[in-house]
């Protein structure tokens, strides 16, 4: 798991992923690194969603 989504990490977790693999970032960076990496994913076979912000319990639920 990555909280702190830069281009070079989620470059790293791009290539970390089998084929049809998910990679999940915020709406918060999504927006803006998700057109420089579309063709990437496309070209690995792995997926970029982007789901929104959620709250400390939430994550704490998920951990």
């Amino acid at each position: 798991m990555n909280f702190g989504t830069t281009s070079r990490s989620l470059h790293r977790s791009l290539q970390c992923l089998a084929p049809g693999g998910v990679v999940l970032v915020t709406e918060d960076v999504g927006e803006k690194l998700l057109p420089k990496f579309a063709k990437k994913a496309e070209d690995l076979g792995v997926h970029i969603v982007i789901v929104p912000n959620g709250t400390i319990q939430q994550l704490r639920d998920l951990m």
